[in-house]
C-alpha cells in the first residue's frame, strides 16, 4: 500500500530506497520522537528529514498527536470495567 504522503499529483516521486527510509521513519517515529533511537539511526532518520517534506510533516503531525496525548488527564477506570476486561482478556487465552 502506498501511503498518501507519497502522493504528487497521482504520480509515486520515492524511489524504492527512498521509500524503504520513509517505511523506516514511519515504524521508528515515536522511538525518534522519545529519544529511544541509537545515534547512527538518529542521524539516518534526521537526514532524511531533511529532505523529505512528506516524512516532514507526517513526523511533525505525530510529534503534535503526541504532546497533546500528554495533556490528557489520565483517568482510572471503574473497578466494574476493570473486572469485565480481565475476564474477556482470561476467557480469550
Amino acid at each position: 500500500m502506498v501511503s498518501r504522503f507519497f502522493k504528487r499529483g497521482g504520480k509515486d516521486d520515492h524511489s524504492d530506497r527512498a521509500r524503504a527510509i520513509c517505511d523506516e521513519l514511519r515504524a521508528s517515529g515515536s522511538d525518534l520522537i522519545d529519544g529511544e533511537c541509537d545515534e547512527e539511526l538518529v542521524r539516518k532518520l534526521e537526514a532524511h528529514l531533511a529532505e523529505c517534506t512528506d516524512c516532514d510533516g507526517w513526523t511533525e503531525s505525530l510529534r503534535s498527536t503526541i504532546e497533546l496525548l500528554k495533556s490528557v488527564p489520565k483517568q482510572t477506570p471503574p473497578d466494574e470495567i476493570m473486572a469485565r476486561i480481565r475476564e474477556a482478556t482470561t476467557q480469550s487465552k
